[in-house]
């Protein structure tokens, strides 16, 4: 078989997941990721852009499905969640800090309640009661929720919330239809936990919550929500576990956005409670990237036999001896999105087998052009304009340098129309996306040092060094 023949998979894990179900059962690069979640002992997963959130949701929810009945996963995409309506859903006036998790607390307790009337293991015979109650949320369209953005708006209305007074009656006893509104609401969001805990079925239910970073707004509505999410998910857990229920909520996050969620407890959630997938090698030396392993897993499922990819297809030096598995790994941010993208444009290139230097270098040019930049434009929607970024881009292109400084870039920037206040947010935008870095030389070694978000998560972009271009960029921008 040809390089070119191999799967390497696609850089969506929903498209790879609908398309190629094998890759996700046979080529998932675990890493250990998936125990503290399959497990119940973690319920945050925090990655960049890129680095495999969505697929260990496919994971999951493929492991639950292939467990005979024991397990079920539901996954639920956020993109189109209307935040507007959401900011209505609870009726009264309580500020946000109070109302957004009791929404979210509605929302989840509904779709929970969905997912286990639908569960492989229900005990049928024992759940006759709730499933009356549960009857009632079908009979005014609460039921089913695979549409979020639809149960959203139906809770947010005005119709709606008049009722909830007398639905409250079939959660409890006695009149309820003098209860204020908005406590009704809070009592009907208890009644469905309480429902929730008695419902009987065997094994294991998870909830996973991703497409938090498809839409993006400066609006603080949507930062405000989203961290309501994350803080009455890991309350709701806290509860299951209290009761010891076998139901869990995961909740799949980009680490630039949760870093910038407001709220006081972050900190702790992040400790106790997350994992971070981070793909860069902790020795610093991009040879021993397990995004190699990742390609040479895809590839074994490809030839049906254990292979090394870059000794067997490619040259093993690029042009003044740089190591081949260096100058790719260089060409990424260090994640799976990246490099599978890479190496299937050099797939579109190639024509011999092995791969040829001149064919390995019209890959990354492929690479470059149609997938690097534009996914750093879709990176930084919401953060940034779109003029915006092309007036940077028409910039570096009129230095025509891979190594700037800011007061250069300032000036050619501002005969384009982008004043400084305007480049610096931009900057540090780019920074965050690692489209840039930055360098300096150490007074100690007289060695020139490298600095980008990938490697070192806790940096921060200062208009005092020397920008550097990623090499991903580099050939789309014409800099050679």
């Amino acid at each position: 078989m040809r390089f070119q023949d191999i799967e390497f998979g696609k850089t969506s894990g929903e498209a790879e997941a609908a398309e190629m179900p094998h890759l996700v059962a046979q080529g998932y690069f675990d890493d250990g990721l998936l125990e503290p979640f399959m497990q119940r002992k973690k319920w945050l997963l925090l990655a960049r852009k890129g680095a495999g959130k969505s697929m260990l949701g496919e994971k999951i929810k493929q492991i639950a499905s292939l467990s005979k009945g024991t397990s079920a996963a539901t996954l639920t995409h956020l993109a189109d969640f209307p935040y507007k309506a959401f900011s209505h859903l609870m009726p009264g006036t309580v500020e946000n800090a109070s109302r957004y998790p009791a929404s979210w607390s509605w929302l989840l307790c509904l779709q929970i309640i969905d997912a286990l009337r639908n569960h492989p293991a229900v005990n049928t015979p024992l759940n006759i009661d709730a499933n009356k109650a549960i009857g009632q949320l079908q009979a005014i369209g609460l039921l089913p929720t695979a549409d979020l953005q639809r149960l959203v708006v139906h809770s947010s209305k005005s119709g709606f919330k008049a009722k909830i007074p007398k639905l409250l009656e079939y959660f409890s006893e006695g009149d309820k239809t003098n209860t204020p509104t908005d406590l009704a609401f809070l009592n009907l969001v208890a009644s469905l936990k309480e429902l929730i805990a008695k419902y009987s079925f065997h094994g294991q239910q998870y909830l996973i919550i991703d497409g938090l970073d498809d839409i993006l707004t400066k609006e603080a509505i949507q930062y405000e929500t989203l961290s309501a999410l994350i803080f009455e998910a890991g309350r709701l857990n806290s509860y299951f576990a209290s009761k010891h229920l076998p139901i869990w909520i995961i909740v799949l996050c980009r680490t630039d956005i949760y870093e910038v969620l407001p709220g006081p407890n972050k900190n702790k959630v992040r400790q106790d409670f997350s994992v971070e997938i981070d793909w860069y090698p902790q020795s610093g030396i991009v040879e021993q990237s397990k995004l190699h392993d990742l390609a040479n897993l895809r590839a074994q499922l490809s030839l049906k036999r254990p292979v090394d990819v870059f000794s067997e297809f490619f040259p093993k030096h690029m042009d003044h001896g740089v190591a081949t598995k260096k100058y790719l790994t260089d060409l990424t941010r260090h994640t799976p999105r990246d490099f599978i993208a890479l190496l299937t444009q050099i797939q579109r290139a190639a024509k011999n087998n092995p791969v040829t230097r001149a064919e390995v270098l019209d890959g990354a040019k492929l690479y470059s052009e149609k997938y690097f930049l534009p996914e750093v434009k879709d990176e930084l929607v919401g953060y940034v304009s779109p003029r915006e970024l092309q007036i940077f881009l028409n910039s570096v292109s009129e230095i025509h340098e891979r190594r700037f400084n800011m007061n250069t870039l300032g000036k050619v920037a501002a005969t384009l129309g982008l004043q400084r206040d305007k480049l610096d947010v931009l900057m540090h935008a780019l920074f965050a996306a690692s489209a840039v870095g930055m360098t300096w030389r150490d007074s100690h070694t007289k060695q020139d040092r490298f600095e980008f978000k990938f490697r070192n998560p806790n940096a921060s972009f200062s208009p005092k060094r020397t920008v550097v271009l990623h090499k991903g960029l580099w050939k789309a921008l014409n800099i050679n």
